[in-house]
């Protein structure tokens, strides 16, 4: 697992915090690595993340999308009203 998944999934822990009317926030998040997806030019990684992050729209709410398959982004306690 890369560093970058490994620090959404503790955010996902901690959830992203609340609007104001107290539901949870939701968020779609692509990840892109330099060394773990072998990227040298910096719009090259830009544009992977873009990628993914519409990837993990497509997949629904709440997710983040890396090299596998899209996965949820906030844990279902943190998503309760």
């Amino acid at each position: 697992m890369t560093s970058a998944v490994a620090s959404v999934q503790r955010l996902a822990l901690l959830g992203i915090g609340r609007r104001p009317d107290g539901k949870a926030l939701t968020a779609s998040i692509g990840i892109a690595e330099r060394k773990a997806d072998g990227i040298k030019r910096p719009q090259d990684l830009s544009y992977l993340a873009d990628q993914r992050m519409y990837m993990a729209k497509r997949a629904g709410r709440n997710r983040y999308q890396a090299d596998g398959p899209s996965n949820l982004w906030l844990s279902p306690k943190n998503q309760q009203g």
